[in-house]
């Protein structure tokens, strides 16, 4: 009869032993415990990394026979054959062997984890009186039911994979980042730089890496939680998912990584007054056929002087306003108009054009692709700078011009475009023109007919 007593005594004596002997060997055993607590049972095989030595050790441990060499690195441990060999018990046995040879107590990996998610949920909780937006605190609450539930597939879930490689209390401090983060951005009522921001709201100008894991996490939180942050990334423009919105978020609330990109190329009489002086040289370039660039913060506190153009042209595409502005100055008729344009979906400092503008009741117009996005990027234009945009050559008669020579829509694009058309106002501007797309089943690009249409009507 075997001495199952005699031969546990005697297994954890050599594997004590060995493993003081040899590191890798410590090591193998260690990795075999914690898959044993991850699946709650003695697995019957495992792959570790070992070197030649701590192979022999192994062997020696477990008999020849119990490894394998996989390849240069690894070998395979037959735990199966160690438990057969020990007789009736013998996982339970094996596992008494390998905790007391490693000096470790047994864990039970759900108690754990039910542990650190109760205090999680404590350290959200105390957040919860520091937060000032309703959307700081609704984000803190679906933290709190993700600690509690253990649901699946939120974002909140990160923090729990935090708390566990962290700890919890590394967890609510990463909270307490998202919360001021949230928290500031919502307050924000000026164009700044991410790293002016974070040394505002976190005290760290490096506090908030752009597009890294903070800002992601941040960037998600509020627009999931803030109604008005969504409603600004709708209307900047038509993300193609989710995530590409939830990236949106903090660029909504006039958070940016560079001020420099958010400019507007314009040309035309335009004359502006700013910090009690008065700047023409928009002006003065375009009396010699020259594009201007001006970068928002040149626009932020400006007036514009009386206008000595007759209305406001934007164009979506670059090659069309460039011809446009060739056009417009080859007949004269170059101190008639401002042309802006607007590339594609409007950065914040063409809105802050038009806002100037706006007070002059001068007509607006916006010529833009003939599909979904160009009308979308026409109405979101004209609701962020408040002022009625007029469709240039964005009607029905100019698609059935140009249909022969327009894309077919993808499904992907012209289910958008149904869904759309399905809750649509009748009188929203554009709508005649999507209607007749839907129907002809193609989209027209803008350069299709600029040259005709736009640069034409010049004569």
């Amino acid at each position: 009869m075997v001495n199952s007593r005699a031969m546990t005594t005697d297994l954890t004596h050599r594997l004590r032993s060995l493993m003081e002997r040899d590191k890798g060997m410590a090591g193998a055993v260690r990795v075999i415990l914690d898959r044993r607590e991850e699946r709650g049972a003695m697995p019957k095989s495992l792959t570790v990394r070992a070197t030649r030595q701590t192979e022999g050790t192994l062997a020696e441990a477990f008999s020849r026979r119990a490894v394998t060499r996989v390849d240069d690195e690894r070998v395979r441990i037959d735990l199966q054959r160690v438990v057969r060999s020990m007789g009736d018990g013998g996982a339970d046995r094996l596992s008494l062997c390998l905790y007391q040879a490693s000096g470790r107590q047994p864990r039970d990996p759900d108690a754990d984890e039910r542990a650190l998610r109760r205090e999680l949920h404590k350290e959200l909780e105390t957040l919860r009186l520091v937060a000032r937006t309703p959307a700081a605190r609704a984000w803190l609450e679906a933290c709190q039911r993700s600690a509690a539930t253990a649901a699946d597939g939120e974002d909140p879930e990160e923090l729990i994979a935090l708390a566990r490689e962290a700890g919890a209390e590394k967890a609510g401090d990463e909270a307490r980042m998202v919360v001021r983060i949230i928290d500031g951005a919502i307050a924000n009522r000026e164009l700044v730089r991410v790293q002016a921001f974070a040394a505002r709201v976190l005290d760290d100008s490096k506090a908030l890496p752009w597009r890294g894991q903070r800002f992601r996490r941040a960037s998600a939180a509020l627009y999931d939680h803030d109604e008005p942050t969504r409603r600004t990334v709708r209307e900047m423009g038509d993300p193609p998912n989710l995530a590409e919105a939830q990236a949106l978020a903090l660029e909504a609330n006039r958070i940016y990584r560079d001020i420099a990109a958010a400019s507007a190329l314009c040309f035309g009489p335009l004359v502006y007054e700013t910090h009690g002086e008065r700047f023409d040289h928009v002006a003065r370039h375009a009396a010699h056929g020259e594009c201007s660039r001006l970068v928002i913060s040149q626009l932020t506190d400006a007036k514009v002087c009386r206008p000595a153009f007759e209305r406001v042209s934007l164009i979506e595409n670059l090659t069309p306003f460039l011809d446009y502005v060739e056009a417009l100055t080859f007949c004269g008729r170059d101190d008639r108009e401002l042309v802006v344009w607007s590339g594609g979906q409007a950065n914040w400092a063409t809105v802050q054009l038009l806002r100037l503008v706006a007070p002059w009741s001068i007509s607006v117009r916006h010529a833009g692709d003939l599909d979904r996005s160009g009308v979308l990027i026409l109405r979101s234009l004209g609701r962020r700078a408040g002022v009625d945009l007029e469709p240039w050559h964005m009607d029905v008669e100019t698609y059935r011009r140009y249909q022969d020579r327009g894309i077919a829509l993808s499904a992907p694009e012209a289910k958008k475009l149904g869904a759309l058309l399905g809750r649509d106002d009748p009188g929203a501007p554009g709508h005649a023109l999507l209607r007749e797309i839907r129907r002809g089943g193609v989209w027209v690009e803008q350069e299709v007919f600029s040259d005709a249409c736009l640069v034409g009507e010049l004569g």
